[in-house]
């Protein structure tokens, strides 16, 4: 009886090891600094926006490498980008931990 308990025990917890990882998403917004343009932190840290309809989500970046090298692109001014990686809510905000970012390319269509 009590390995049966145990085994029970051992796959909840492995079943809800994927939600407590965080899920994996691509997030197209704006990446900018919370401190230069938004004002919002009193360290330099790699945020992204993304719009859905009518809402506005902040994605707060974890420290990693992709997040650390990507943020001299966006202090100075904000970019358009897609992002993929791990997202996880915590404390009422949102995290990324960055798998990938890169700047969207422009293109600039002329209508005549």
């Amino acid at each position: 009886m009590k390995k049966t308990i145990i085994t029970l025990s051992l796959m909840s917890v492995l079943a809800c090891l994927p939600a407590l990882a965080g899920e994996e998403k691509e997030l197209d917004g704006k990446a900018m600094c919370a401190k230069c343009e938004l004002k919002k932190s009193e360290k330099c840290h790699t945020v992204i926006e993304v719009k859905d309809g009518s809402t506005t989500k902040l994605y707060w970046t974890t420290d990693n490498e992709v997040a650390k090298k990507f943020h001299k692109d966006i202090c100075t001014k904000p970019l358009e980008v897609t992002a993929k990686g791990k997202v996880e809510e915590k404390d009422g905000k949102l995290y990324v931990e960055l798998a990938k970012i890169e700047k969207k390319e422009k293109t600039d269509s002329v209508k005549e």
